[in-house]
């Protein structure tokens, strides 16, 4: 439900990941501006080619006719810092996650395969 202005616009230049304060419950890492509990730049790319789940690279089918595919990639900009807005006194930390996209493609050494 965020649009992608909304999206664009949060800046984290603010977060640390660490309380710096005296405490280790001080609020300057879990308090702050909107934005998702664990910092990440979001990009969208429309591949070209891709290595498939076996590791073999395929062509991605792109700019055919009408037809192209569209991947939301993200990178966590602070892997094991704390999340926003949870307590520190909860232990949290920011992790990386992969995620399979389905795409169709071909086997560009041997297009007699078909489609995948």
């Amino acid at each position: 439900m965020v649009t992608e202005d909304q999206e664009e616009a949060f800046d984290y230049s603010y977060y640390t990941g660490a309380s710096t304060g005296d405490s280790p419950y001080d609020v300057t890492h879990w308090a702050g501006p909107e934005g998702y509990i664990c910092p990440s730049d979001v990009v969208y790319a429309t591949p070209k080619r891709a290595a498939n789940v076996e590791g073999k690279w395929r062509v991605i089918v792109n700019d055919v006719h009408y037809y192209s595919q569209t991947a939301r990639l993200e990178t966590c900009l602070f892997p094991e810092a704390a999340c926003r807005a949870l307590a520190p006194c909860y232990q949290s930390h920011c992790t990386q996650k992969a995620v399979y996209h389905r795409l169709l493609s071909f086997d560009p050494c041997d297009p007699y395969k078909g489609l995948f």
